[in-house]
């Protein structure tokens, strides 16, 4: 019992400090690199995902699972439907990345 809650807070722990070793950015430009065969010297918050990346709309689909897996988010159809930017795809994880850890916070309050 004791080992399995040492297992479940650094779970939580994990989480809380989702993007403590590499950065956000750092962290969704590698996906787009390795995904979308990008270079990370091109990509920057403003680029436009469909326009100047070049993404299709499979490429849009394989993009939102990597990062439910990646980052273990849920974002609802609305959320994915504004991403137009790698910003927005910057500040809608970020945003997931902050509940979490707020969640996380108050369970251990």
């Amino acid at each position: 019992m004791v080992i399995e809650s040492m297992t479940i807070e650094k779970e939580k722990a994990k989480e809380s400090n989702l993007f403590e070793t590499t950065s956000l950015k750092d962290r969704v430009n590698a996906i787009f690199v390795e995904l979308f065969e990008l270079k990370e010297d091109n990509l920057s918050e403003d680029q436009r995902l469909f326009e100047d990346l070049g993404l299709d709309s499979l490429d849009a689909i394989d993009m939102v699972i990597r990062f439910q897996k990646e980052f273990r988010i849920k974002p609802t159809n609305q959320e994915i439907q504004k991403l137009t930017t790698l910003g927005d795809i910057y500040s809608l994880i970020d945003h997931y990345a902050s509940a979490s850890a707020v969640s996380a916070a108050s369970a251990n309050s």
